[in-house]
């Protein structure tokens, strides 16, 4: 009984100290994750704030598409009907095939070509399919809510 009592303890003291290490770290996590995709946004657009962005005829869609290793998140930037670039803010894909992620390789495609003459990359096919599909979806959805 004497060692079902101590381990409880250790339990209920290490979940404190876990619930309290969550606490004082979350604004930090949170920090980092927008430092990180300011980073990432970095040489698609000169600033994310939204007044600039707007002053600059940018818009960001940002989107959530199901690839082979989980949740991409994605960001189409546009200027108009222009599509400036597609850039991924993160995602769970295969280390190697990922590098098709990268904006100096296969994604940067869609800064020189259109949507539609993108092609998937073959071996890593369910991940820039999704992405291809994601950004034609983007773009509909811009077409769909203008009056």
């Amino acid at each position: 009984m004497k060692a079902i009592a101590t381990l409880t303890l250790l339990a209920l003291v290490a979940g404190c100290l876990l619930a309290l290490l969550q606490l004082f770290t979350a604004d930090r996590i949170e920090q980092n994750q927008r430092a990180a995709e300011k980073q990432i946004l970095a040489g698609l657009v000169d600033s994310t704030d939204p007044e600039i962005l707007r002053e600059q005829g940018i818009e960001l869609v940002n989107t959530e598409i199901r690839g082979y290793g989980g949740t991409m998140k994605i960001v189409v930037a546009f200027r108009g009907e222009e599509i400036l670039g597609v850039r991924v803010l993160s995602h769970g894909e295969t280390p190697g095939f990922s590098e098709v992620l990268k904006p100096n390789d296969w994604i940067g495609r869609f800064e020189r070509q259109s949507v539609h003459e993108v092609d998937a990359v073959s071996g890593a096919t369910i991940t820039t399919n999704a992405l291809i599909r994601a950004v034609k979806d983007s773009l509909r959805g811009r077409e769909g809510s203008k009056p």
